[in-house]
């Protein structure tokens, strides 16, 4: 290898590692709340009701539940809302940071959407993500077990394509599992025998569809599932409690998702729309002419 290849190679790596490092960073804050992503309002001032589809929400606030509704408890918050989740192993995404802290770091505006397949095994589950952050555009994709990422120019915007045996699947899988977190019912779940206080602030229309809002309170020292929550020990120690903002249809489904998390002394507010709940999706691998072999990329 002559030194100018050499010299080339090693700033491509560079770079790609350091965009791998904001995608995974973008990932976790995101799917935090994802709590999806974001899955209460922020505290700062910023408004996240509106965050992440401002054209696409009417608010018609309404102390009054529907006829014949029942609205959710602390009590039953949990198994209420993953229970009219139960069933559906498919989604769409959209989700959007804001906040003081997203500002402070230059992610505001940082959106990803995608779409999740749960299946019964790793084979059968398939995630697709396209992130846009700090003026780059990420694509990634399982599908059949196996990693596919497009990365703009560090991969000729062509797909990377990650098997068993490569070495970078390690650093793929922990990203993914973050990705993963986007299963609003998985992080609901978590939140079992956490929750302290529910409280209905009224009805909002998102994306069509009329849904009731809650504020939703998890107290982390109770919380039995940090990870799937997006947060550490040490963060739940010093946070005390988690704030959630819920938008969930008449049949406790949910199309919204609203996180806030402290970061740094400043509010970090991850806002997620859910769309396509149980709906046919397919995602499948890019084609052979979109896939580009790493030794074209000096690797």
């Amino acid at each position: 290898m002559t030194p100018s290849r050499r010299t080339w190679s090693d700033s491509q790596h560079m770079e790609e590692d350091n965009q791998v490092r904001i995608t995974r960073r973008i990932a976790a804050l995101l799917t935090a709340g994802v709590a999806t992503m974001a899955l209460a309002a922020c505290q700062s001032g910023a408004d996240p009701s509106s965050s992440a589809a401002d054209d696409a929400v009417e608010a018609t606030t309404s102390e009054a539940p529907r006829d014949g509704y029942t609205a959710l408890t602390a009590a039953d918050f949990v198994e209420r809302s993953t229970a009219a989740q139960a069933d559906m192993s498919t989604m769409r995404y959209k989700a959007t940071l804001s906040g003081p802290a997203a500002e402070a770091q230059g992610l505001t505006g940082a959106a990803m959407e995608g779409a999740v397949v749960t299946g019964e095994t790793a084979a059968d589950t398939a995630m697709q993500m396209t992130m846009e952050v700090e003026g780059a555009t990420f694509d990634m994709m399982l599908v059949g077990g196996d990693f596919y990422m497009n990365m703009g120019p560090i991969t000729q915007d062509m797909y990377l394509h990650v098997t068993g045996e490569d070495a970078s699947r390690a650093e793929l899988e922990a990203m993914m599992e973050q990705l993963e977190q986007a299963n609003i019912s998985g992080q609901t779940k978590a939140m079992d025998g956490a929750v302290s206080e529910v409280t209905e602030l009224g009805t909002e229309t998102i994306n069509g569809v009329e849904t009731h809002h809650y504020a939703v309170t998890v107290d982390l020292s109770k919380a039995k599932d940090l990870e799937s929550l997006g947060i550490d020990k040490a963060a739940a120690k010093e946070m005390g409690t988690m704030e959630f903002e819920y938008f969930l249809d008449a049949e406790d489904i949910p199309h919204r998702v609203v996180t806030t998390i402290p970061d740094a002394g400043q509010d970090l507010v991850a806002t997620m729309d859910i769309t396509d709940q149980g709906e046919p999706i397919e995602i499948t691998a890019p084609p052979a002419d979109q896939i580009i072999d790493p030794a074209d990329m000096g690797m």
